[in-house]
């Protein structure tokens, strides 16, 4: 009995010993932290995307961007971002320096957490919307057995700017020069064989498309050649107050996507504010792009 009892206890003890060991790797490898004294950003991108779109609707397919929007939109309320950015196959959250009284990103800053659990969420969030999308019979019958499968799924990576200068020439990096790029590319691709296009600039291949099929980049939808924000707003609505009986005006929350073209001088203007200004009208957004709003009657973002 005293040598089983004995054995017991030795091995309880080797657990712990070896718990507490292989805590240590585990730290040492993932105890980065971002520095939350500075504005921060996580970017999401579909991993092999090119693959995952093949037989969709070209240059564009409102399918998946109506789910990149949507789910833009779950990660800016599931992390408590101020801004979402979505253009292409990516995402953008941007999160202002945390301060004791508001906090900014979640989990401490803490990276392997951050990365991991944003992916993830990303992830099922998207394969749910595009989930939800309409497929034409047997024609998009390999699409939407693709879809069905589930298989889309992000990688993340988050990191601190210098300061808020900094984080506008982010925006302008993604928006005004990858966004633009990319749209480009993407319509020429879509009219022009690769042999076509081979070491033309974006330049010369908007006069190929005006040119040989009269095609005009800068008459295609907003979303396509600009991305789309998505920012929590403030709206008033016609309530009924239970106590004293009389109708009254709430003041509520929700979020809404807007697409419009990025102007570095005005962007400190709405980039860290918490709800979109008023003077970004909804009109602002493309009529290709419906406003996308969610949350109503939500007074906070969730946190986690």
């Amino acid at each position: 009995m005293a040598t089983g009892s004995a054995a017991k206890r030795h091995r309880a003890h080797d657990a712990i010993t070896i718990g507490d060991e292989m805590k240590r790797y585990e730290e040492e490898a993932c105890s980065s932290i971002v520095d939350l004294q500075r504005p921060c950003v996580v970017r999401l991108d579909g991993h092999c995307f090119h693959t995952y779109t093949k037989g969709f609707r070209r240059p564009y397919d409102l399918r998946i961007h109506e789910a990149m929007v949507a789910t833009a939109t779950d990660l800016l309320e599931r992390f408590g971002a101020v801004t979402a950015y979505t253009e292409s196959d990516e995402i953008s959250l941007l999160f202002p320096p945390s301060t004791a009284e508001s906090p900014s990103l979640p989990f401490s800053g803490r990276v392997q957490k951050i990365v991991s659990v944003s992916a993830g969420f990303a992830s099922a969030r998207f394969n749910l919307h595009m989930a939800s999308q309409p497929f034409d019979g047997e024609g998009e019958a390999p699409l939407a057995a693709r879809v069905a499968r589930s298989d889309a799924h992000f990688d993340s990576r988050v990191f601190s700017l210098p300061d808020e200068a900094r984080l506008v020439e982010y925006m302008r990096w993604r928006a005004l020069l990858d966004c633009r790029r990319n749209s480009i590319s993407m319509l020429a691709q879509a009219h022009f064989p690769p042999a076509r296009l081979h070491k033309l600039d974006a330049q010369a291949a908007l006069r190929l498309l005006k040119e040989e099929k009269g095609v005009d980049w800068a008459r295609e939808p907003a979303f396509f050649r600009f991305g789309t924000y998505v920012k929590k707003e403030q709206f008033t609505k016609e309530a009924f107050n239970p106590i004293t009986r009389a109708k009254v005006t709430a003041v509520r929350t929700r979020c809404a996507a807007r697409s419009f073209e990025f102007q570095p001088s005005e962007a400190l203007g709405f980039l860290l504010t918490r709800f979109w200004p008023e003077e970004l009208s909804p009109n602002s957004a493309s009529p290709t792009s419906p406003r996308h709003s969610r949350g109503e009657g939500e007074e906070t973002a969730c946190r986690v």
